[in-house]
């Protein structure tokens, strides 16, 4: 939904006036992403980068529209998760 400070349509707003399911475009990312994050994103608007980034070109190619982060809105981008695994402070244990 679009907002009152931010009058472009939402990314789930486009998809759905291209009638493009979200099983059509999770298939398009073709399972590179987890289903769970693009649904996050079509549903909230927020995402990682990549999410973000590999959606709007799902969603251009199954629209033959070209969509970028400038066409939809509001975005808010995320950072991934640290690694829990990776040392700390970048020095090797």
């Amino acid at each position: 939904m679009s907002s009152r400070l931010d009058p472009r349509p939402s990314f789930q707003q486009v998809r759905q006036r291209h009638h493009i399911t979200l099983e059509m475009l999770i298939a398009d990312i073709d399972g590179s992403l987890p289903g769970a994050e693009i649904l996050h994103f079509d549903q909230t608007g927020v995402g990682r980068a990549e999410v973000i980034e590999a959606a709007l070109a799902a969603l251009s190619r199954l629209s033959g529209v070209a969509y970028g982060i400038e066409s939809v809105g509001p975005l808010c981008f995320t950072t991934p998760l640290r690694d829990e695994s990776a040392p700390v402070g970048g020095e090797n244990q």
